[in-house]
């Protein structure tokens, strides 16, 4: 697709998307949840209580093998980036209008308000201000390792060595314990992830899915879809620098976030014309419902057992 800025991608979406107005088969009212999904809320990291309770595990771990290395850790959960709700939602055409699909430019409030970021409330900040230079660095060598880096892999149950990756990291990838190894959450998991690959393939969400694809035709971005739109941003991201030395947006910056803005309002009103996301979210739980009802005492018993 063409380099094209400002005002013309502007003036294309809005004469593409009148294009995209014409009639188009019902769209369905999508569930709030899905059947299954509302079993495996609970055990969400959008949740909050599950959040705190494996994040508290991760810091008690954590202070375990700090303590076998020598050092004071105060197993400490940080709020959870993102928690504060802001306005214009992110699921929101104004919110695509705003911010795009919120890559180049955030809403102030979308990775945590500044109380989230107080330093000097996690107690282990107060430890390391107390240390001489030589401890702060053996500290964090053990917190952090020698910042080798290091990949994340679920399906492997041996976690890091501390010695090598340092404590966080053998904490983060430590073996699962609680719900995440109860064999009914696991299939239930598996079976979600399967169900929206069927759901996609289904025939009215194709159908959805190309009328999707001739309103943003229309609309000037034939070849950008849900699944290619940000390896195009990050490529042209990669042709100049977007950002100067403070942080802010340069004026290539500012021309890159505008497409991101016209190409996310462009989808969500192609998306919406469409029913693409209605149709794949009543498919769904269509599917959902048959693994509830096939499995529904193994996941009431699964709620009793884990539910927070």
């Amino acid at each position: 697709m063409g380099r094209t800025f400002g005002g013309a991608v502007v003036a294309s979406v809005v004469v593409g998307l009148a294009a995209c107005t014409g009639a188009t088969p019902e769209v369905p009212e999508p569930p709030e949840r899905g059947a299954l999904d509302a079993y495996l809320a609970p055990f969400s990291w959008e949740d909050e209580a599950f959040y705190a309770a494996q994040k508290l595990e991760e810091q008690e771990h954590i202070a375990a093998c700090m303590a076998d290395l020598g050092f004071e850790y105060i197993p400490y959960v940080q709020p959870a980036l993102g928690s504060t709700e802001i306005d214009p939602p992110h699921t929101s055409r104004e919110y695509a209008a705003l911010y795009g699909y919120g890559y180049l430019e955030q809403h102030p409030d979308e990775n945590g308000s500044s109380e989230d970021f107080d330093i000097e409330a996690n107690p282990n900040y107060a430890i390391v201000v107390a240390l001489t230079p030589g401890e702060t660095e053996a500290y964090y060598l053990a917190l952090d390792g020698a910042g080798g880096g290091w990949t994340y892999d679920a399906t492997k149950d041996d976690p890091l060595d501390p010695a090598e990756f340092g404590c966080h990291a053998a904490a983060v990838s430590r073996a699962p314990s609680g719900v995440l190894t109860d064999p009914t959450f696991r299939a239930a998991m598996a079976r979600q992830d399967e169900i929206l690959e069927a759901a996609s393939q289904d025939p009215r969400v194709l159908d959805a899915a190309q009328r999707r694809t001739e309103c943003m035709a229309e609309a000037g971005f034939a070849e950008l879809d849900p699944d290619t739109v940000w390896t195009y941003i990050f490529e042209q991201e990669a042709l100049e620098d977007v950002h100067d030395a403070e942080g802010e947006l340069t004026a290539y910056g500012e021309q890159l976030a505008a497409e991101e803005r016209a190409i996310a309002v462009a989808d969500w009103d192609c998306r919406e014309s469409s029913g693409y996301d209605a149709w794949l979210a009543v498919i769904s739980d269509e599917l959902e419902r048959e693994y509830v009802t096939a499995h529904q005492a193994e996941l009431d018993a699964m709620l009793e057992t884990w539910a927070p």
